[in-house]
């Protein structure tokens, strides 16, 4: 209902929150709670997200999150109930208010790729490369993959023969999603390499989408 500068963001873990996605979101979503079936989509700009542990994102000192007057938001909420009993409860996601209202935009920036198909039965990686079109100043990662994701390495230089390791996750556990403070800058030119790696265990050919049952690559 009025314009509002954020700098941080604090959850508490609940038993029943499996993970849970804070959007603005530039789509028509309705007002009030509303049934969703897909994990993602691209009208929403995500601020904040966590899984099933405590979470918090402190922005650096100077940035932030401008959210204007009219703007649109969304909290999806993936919930899991593991009790034979009903359950009733409140989720309470804390948004730190920011003292000054001049402050740098923070945003999202994409390392991955759309290109994915994985046959049957099979091990495959799947591989993204870019080279940075300007600056690029990071202080938070969220790697992203679904069910079939085994591991992620991101890798980055000068020479795109010679990259070296920036970050990974092995073991990935599409069940403990986090975003992990990092502070990584790019000047323009840097090479990047966004590799995924999957196993398909499914007798059926799985690609790219916003579905669970589909898959992703992103390096967030």
């Amino acid at each position: 209902e009025e314009d509002l500068s954020v700098d941080g963001f604090y959850f508490a873990a609940q038993p029943v929150v499996h993970h849970f996605l804070l959007s603005k979101t530039m789509g028509a979503e309705p007002l009030g709670f509303s049934e969703c079936d897909v994990l993602f989509r691209f009208t929403w700009s995500p601020l904040f997200g966590a899984g099933a542990s405590t979470t918090s994102l402190e922005i650096p000192d100077g940035a932030g999150h401008m959210l204007k007057k009219g703007n649109r938001m969304l909290i999806q909420l993936h919930l899991l109930n593991t009790t034979m009993e009903p359950i009733t409860d409140r989720v309470r996601l804390r948004m730190r208010r920011a003292t000054s209202d001049t402050l740098d935009p923070i945003g999202i920036y994409a390392f991955g790729t759309t290109e994915i198909e994985l046959p049957p039965g099979a091990e495959v990686a799947v591989e993204n490369r870019c080279e940075l079109p300007r600056d690029v100043e990071i202080v938070a990662v969220l790697p992203h993959m679904h069910t079939l994701g085994t591991s992620i390495v991101f890798e980055t230089g000068d020479d795109p023969d010679a990259l070296e390791e920036t970050f990974r996750v092995d073991e990935w556990d599409f069940e403990k999603q986090f975003v992990e403070g990092k502070v990584l800058n790019f000047p323009k030119g840097t090479h990047t390499r966004t590799t995924c790696n999957y196993f398909n265990h499914s007798d059926k050919s799985v690609s790219f989408g916003e579905s669970t049952y589909d898959e992703m690559c992103f390096l967030v």
